[in-house]
């Protein structure tokens, strides 16, 4: 069985403040209207590089 790892600080290390202020940062920011899409991406990337090998021949 896999031992699971200790946290690397204990929360009494933790500055909360700084904590509060970085998450009411990030909340402050609308979030993303569409996910990024990994597949659509990667095809699109796949698209250029072969225009890019065909032209370079």
């Amino acid at each position: 069985m896999r031992e699971v790892p200790k946290a690397l600080l204990p929360d009494e290390a933790l500055d909360k403040a700084k904590c509060r202020e970085a998450v009411e940062a990030a909340l402050a920011r609308p979030e993303p209207q569409k996910a990024f899409d990994r597949h659509a991406w990667l095809a699109h990337t796949k698209e250029q590089l072969k225009r890019h090998a065909s032209t370079g021949q």
